[in-house]
């Protein structure tokens, strides 16, 4: 699954993107704002453990 967070830490966005290597957010315009995003992988095994937040800004 996939988690992107707000400046102030707020989660905007959550969802299971499935075996891929990329995703686009729908509605994410261009704003120039920061934000912060997180994984978590899952395998036969079951779930692993986030990942560390990485930061971006949008636009």
């Amino acid at each position: 699954s996939i988690r992107i967070y707000n400046s102030t830490g707020n989660l905007v966005f959550r969802k299971w993107v499935g075996n891929t290597l990329s995703f686009t957010v729908p509605g994410f315009s261009n704003t120039g704002k920061s934000f912060s995003w997180r994984i978590r992988p899952m395998n036969a095994a079951g779930l692993g453990s986030y990942s560390a937040r990485w930061s971006f800004v949008n636009g």
